[in-house]
């Protein structure tokens, strides 16, 4: 299923902090530190490492960025929200994406937050947000939508990952930032990653995701535009996607014999994993980063690979934090427009 058919239609995990949270799970990536209140849903077999994980500290960075990681996008079976989702918009009529259910014939589709409470009734998978009260920059907003089948994005586990409208200073600051990209000598396809990469930046997420899908429907074949499609699903909760696209990254990679990027890459991809609760593919793939490593003379990246996915497969459940999902839904809108987790506006470098 192409969830974006509506739609025109280096990296190394260097290492993993751990540190004993109180209430809520503390996400580390670089210089951000976000609180994921929700649930990770796997098979009762690696519920035990998946507790681990919900109370521990991770910092999973490279050379040049920072990987994050957070919970959700991981059934496909429920419309989870693709866009606006955890990012920054500079649109007050952004268009909302989800994914498709399988049987559904429509979807009733909702933004909360602030004095906004819209809602319509749709037959596709996007639509454009037309409430006559205007997005106000500083508000947390949040996308929820419930197919005709009874199934709603609400049971992601990242349905909490809300967007947030930029001032207009920062949107003059943007303007400025991308300028220079817009007026150069690129390539469009050059000037696509180019842009895409200044709003994965600047946390403008729902951005840089509709550029890369764009060139992926042109027929982009550049293995930078999947692998920066995967850390941008990896960044907003959206695994499912992240795992797909890393993978056509490192197939792509592998048929340039580009070790190196194949190597991190897939070490990219070991956090998506555990994401999913595919601790076993995590491993296998922790060993073949590892073995890249050795024969790229870094053998000290490989054993660190190896001590944080350990690390987090060899913990226990004892004293498990509470976590908040679909099987804790709060008693009211306004309780639920509390929990939403957005960017801040001072992160990203603006």
């Amino acid at each position: 299923m192409n969830v974006y058919k509506s739609i025109n239609h280096n990296y190394v995990f260097s290492r993993i902090i751990l540190s004993t949270l109180l209430g809520s799970t503390i996400f580390s990536f670089g210089n951000l530190n976000v609180e994921a209140k929700n649930s990770l849903t796997v098979s009762n077999e690696n519920q035990e490492q998946i507790d681990y994980l919900s109370k521990n500290l991770i910092s999973l960075e490279n050379t040049n960025n920072s990987i994050q990681y957070r919970k959700g996008g991981s059934n496909s079976d429920i419309p989870y929200i693709i866009t606006p989702r955890y990012t920054l918009i500079s649109d007050n009529t952004p268009t909302l994406h989800w994914n498709e259910v399988e049987g559904a014939s429509s979807y009733l589709v909702k933004i909360q937050g602030g004095d906004i409470n819209w809602q319509q009734e749709v037959k596709d998978t996007t639509v454009v947000y037309s409430g006559a009260e205007m997005l106000k920059s500083g508000i947390d907003y949040f996308v929820s939508v419930e197919a005709d089948t009874g199934v709603s994005s609400l049971d992601d586990s990242g349905a909490k990952l809300g967007f947030r409208l930029i001032t207009s200073e920062q949107s003059n600051s943007l303007q400025g930032a991308i300028a220079p990209i817009q007026t150069s000598n690129l390539s469009q396809e050059e000037k696509g990653i180019k842009l895409a990469e200044k709003y994965h930046q600047l946390d403008l997420n729902a951005d840089a995701i509709a550029i890369l899908e764009q060139l992926k429907a042109e027929g982009s074949k550049s293995a930078q535009v999947y692998r920066l499609l995967g850390d941008t699903y990896a960044k907003t909760g959206l695994n499912l996607l992240a795992e797909e696209n890393y993978l056509t990254a490192i197939e792509l990679e592998s048929a340039n014999n580009n070790l190196e990027s194949v190597t991190e890459i897939q070490a990219s991809l070991v956090g998506v994993k555990i994401m999913l609760g595919k601790f076993e593919e995590a491993e296998e793939l922790s060993q073949q980063a590892q073995a890249g490593y050795s024969k790229l003379g870094n053998v000290d990246k490989g054993q660190e690979l190896n001590r944080t996915l350990t690390a987090l497969t060899q913990g226990n459940s004892e004293n498990p934090i509470r976590t908040r999902g679909s099987s804790q839904q709060a008693n009211s809108a306004q309780e639920q427009i509390d929990q939403v987790i957005t960017p801040n506006f001072g992160h990203g470098g603006w």
